[in-house]
């Protein structure tokens, strides 16, 4: 079972071709890979950057927020006062026309 240097060659030929064409496999698969991994860090970047956005706006809407309760809550205690004061004028001009019905009334009973 000896082989011939002829049969050797020829193995040796095929195996060179067998490794030349999985180095080419290789070098499209490294190209294809190296690719597909910048495009995955571009995407990794952008999502980073919309990240960043979403979290200045929430803290912009947040803070709006917080505004919004501070400007309601001066503004309830100025309607308070307001409704009070409200109150306040009827009340007297209820008053005022009651007294100038009643003192008549009053002065003409004790007349009597």
């Amino acid at each position: 079972m000896a082989r011939t240097q002829a049969e050797l060659g020829g193995l040796l030929d095929e195996q060179t071709k067998r490794v030349d064409a999985l180095t080419l496999l290789l070098e499209g698969t490294r190209t294809i890979s190296t690719v597909e991994i910048a495009h995955l860090k571009d995407g990794i970047r952008e999502a980073q950057a919309l990240v960043k956005e979403l979290q200045l706006g929430a803290t912009k809407v947040a803070e709006r927020i917080a505004a919004l309760e501070q400007r309601c809550a001066a503004l309830e205690k100025q309607s308070d006062r307001g409704y009070s004061f409200g109150q306040a004028a009827i009340i007297c001009l209820i008053s005022m026309v009651g007294s100038a019905f009643i003192s008549p009334v009053v002065q003409a009973l004790l007349k009597r």
